[in-house]
């Protein structure tokens, strides 16, 4: 739905470059536990992610309440997007011939994200991408690697502010 509220997360955790660091699936969580909150229950959340071990932890230990309205790419598509299942990179792990594959749904992804309202993320090309695409996501955003990244109080406020 367009007009529906979105959250997007984008949890990078394959091939971190720059030594930048991989943050734990658990401080991702209350974020979303607080947007879902102040939302109405057509409100989704949009998980980007490079790694399938992101993908069964999060089905495994986030609260069912929450993971009924995450959606990802391949949640309305048959064909399962490529995610990593150790830290290699996608495009690595696709093949010689799947390249044009793993660039297409990187792309599809940064579009998604776009398209939401909010993001939650670390430092990847892959959010700066869906910001530059959508700039008021820049102050409705939370960069988890910055040391003065918005607090969980503010970014309540931020969105009960949008819902107002």
């Amino acid at each position: 739905n367009p007009h529906s509220k979105r959250l997007a997360v984008h949890i990078r955790h394959s091939d971190k470059a720059n030594r930048r660091k991989r943050i734990k699936i658990l401080h991702f969580l209350p974020y979303v536990q607080t947007y879902l909150k102040n939302v109405p229950p057509s409100a989704m959340v949009y998980l980007a992610t490079d790694s399938s071990e992101v993908m069964s932890r999060i089905r495994e230990t986030w609260p069912t309440t929450v993971v009924i309205r995450i959606h990802t790419q391949d949640s309305t598509s048959d064909t399962a997007v490529v995610r990593s299942p150790n830290r290699s990179a996608v495009f690595q792990l696709a093949g010689a011939n799947q390249h044009h594959r793993t660039n297409m749904e990187v792309l599809t992804d940064a579009l998604a994200m776009s398209k939401c309202q909010y993001i939650l993320h670390g430092l990847s090309a892959v959010s700066e991408a869906a910001i530059y695409w959508n700039l008021a996501l820049h102050n409705n955003s939370v960069n988890l690697e910055d040391r003065n990244y918005r607090r969980l109080d503010t970014f309540e406020r931020l969105v009960k502010q949008g819902e107002s």
